[in-house]
């Protein structure tokens, strides 16, 4: 995985801003939730909602501050929600449009 560009990353002072990445490794969300915060950017990160079932990861999503979205359900509209209410305080909001690894 690699983690390329981030020195064009500056956050428009008081806006909310959407970061589409790539998604073509587990680690893809762990080095690129590690590089942001060091360009001064936060995002609510939206991610599947069975990562909630995985032991322990679970738990730091929500501690972290992760957005679950159900996928094929009316509750994705949840996510959808709080990544609104992201935008409209001037926050990011980190999307995986892929929607998963490639098979």
């Amino acid at each position: 995985t690699d983690v390329s560009g981030t020195r064009h990353l500056v956050r428009p002072s008081g806006t909310g801003y959407v970061l589409a990445a790539n998604h073509t490794s587990f680690f893809d969300p762990v080095l690129l939730t590690g590089t942001l915060p060091r360009r001064g950017l936060r995002p609510a990160v939206l991610a599947a909602a069975g990562l909630w079932g995985v032991p322990l990861l679970g738990r730091a999503l929500t501690r972290e501050g992760y957005v679950p979205v159900p996928r094929g359900d009316r509750r994705a509209g949840d996510a959808l929600r709080a990544a609104a209410d992201a935008l409209a305080e001037g926050r990011g909001v980190l999307v995986y449009p892929e929607g998963g690894l490639p098979r």
